[in-house]
């Protein structure tokens, strides 16, 4: 026992010496470049992706160009943020040396998580003692590691860290310190890249985006005249009203999928027998939009369902009843960076969205 101390004391000896003859607190080089080190194991697998060429591009541009320390990628589920991020990957991977892709879904906490990370960033080798490896990665933060690799961290499900129930930005108990991490890979010197993958925009990125060049968000919308593609793959009838259709399920890829299944079932794949249907009929999507309004406040709840009965888009300066203008404001800010509501000459309602709401209050 003895023993090993002292090796663990000579190790951490040598490492503070070498560490500052060479290296700077903001940055790393390391002396020989290490073998890439990819793991896409918790990546899902799309059989087909659509082409997003000017995303991609931007994403390119936010990374490679500008060295984005921190990129977020906001949107409904179904959009298609994770395909948006594979296809990222394959055109970037060898500008890498580690590359790792989890879900919030799977780590139960900030801890798991980060220890999860260093240890793919830092993974003992064969000749290695295991307890010297996990002294010296205690040692080290997981910034450290962001600075001695350049790495592309993929975190997927980035909303499972919030808590339900209320505005946006309140982390679960188990992820309290989260907004901390993300203010220190933010504001921090290196040359690696987080990227988030959520539903909901989170607070310390909004704020961070404002005073800082290298952390962006990318709001990932539908796929507008492209979404044709999939109603041709499922072999839909009635081609004309295709523009309607997307419209009304504002082009989310997993939206329309769903709802093709929908009309081939039930209207034999005709689009309008569909359409004229006096009802819209959400069928298989109500659980998917259930996933999203369980998340909500009582605030937002109200102001949601008031929304769902507006004709026309509402002005800021108009307000449901039952809120005070300082909740009206939150509830509003919150929606938006769920984004359950869009801002056009006012605010306004996607028709799936309302349609679910107001089948809710009927």
């Amino acid at each position: 026992m003895m023993g090993c101390i002292s090796a663990i004391k000579s190790i951490f000896v040598a490492t503070s010496t070498i560490n500052q003859k060479k290296r700077s607190p903001a940055t790393f080089t390391p002396r020989n470049k290490p073998e890439p080190r990819h793991d896409l194991s918790q990546a899902p697998e799309y059989n087909r992706l659509h082409n997003r060429t000017e995303q991609l591009a931007t994403l390119k541009q936010w990374i490679l160009e500008e060295n984005s320390r921190i990129i977020t990628l906001t949107g409904l589920s179904g959009i298609g943020k994770t395909a948006l991020a594979r296809q990222l990957v394959e055109h970037v991977e060898d500008k890498f040396d580690r590359i790792l892709w989890r879900s919030h879904r799977k780590l139960p906490n900030l801890n798991a998580l980060q220890s999860h990370i260093i240890e793919f960033l830092a993974p003992p080798q064969p000749s290695q003692n295991p307890s010297i490896v996990n002294y010296l990665n205690s040692r080290n933060s997981l910034l450290d590691h962001l600075r001695n690799h350049r790495c592309l961290i993929i975190l997927d499900d980035f909303q499972e860290t919030l808590t339900p129930g209320e505005l946006v930005g309140n982390y679960r108990p188990e992820y309290q310190n989260y907004g901390q991490l993300i203010n220190e890979i933010g504001q921090h010197t290196h040359h690696s890249c987080l990227l988030l993958l959520t539903w909901e925009h989170p607070l310390e990125i909004a704020t961070l985006e404002t005073e800082n060049f290298y952390c962006k968000t990318l709001p990932v919308l539908g796929l507008g005249k492209l979404a044709t593609e999939i109603l041709s793959a499922r072999k839909l009838k009635d081609q004309k009203k295709w523009s309607e259709l997307i419209e009304i399920y504002s082009a989310n890829p997993l939206w329309l999928n769903i709802i093709a299944s929908t009309i081939l079932d039930l209207f034999n794949g005709s689009v309008q027998e569909y359409l004229s249907y006096p009802t819209l009929y959400l069928g298989d999507l109500e659980p998917i939009l259930k996933q999203h309004y369980q998340r909500l406040c009582e605030s937002e709840k109200i102001l949601l369902q008031w929304l769902a009965t507006q004709d026309q888009p509402v002005k800021i300066s108009q307000k449901p009843p039952l809120l005070s203008d300082a909740d009206f404001l939150k509830a509003i800010q919150s929606l938006k960076r769920r984004s359950l509501v869009e801002k056009t000459s006012g605010f306004t309602l996607q028709p799936a969205i309302k349609q679910y709401v107001k089948n809710l209050i009927s």
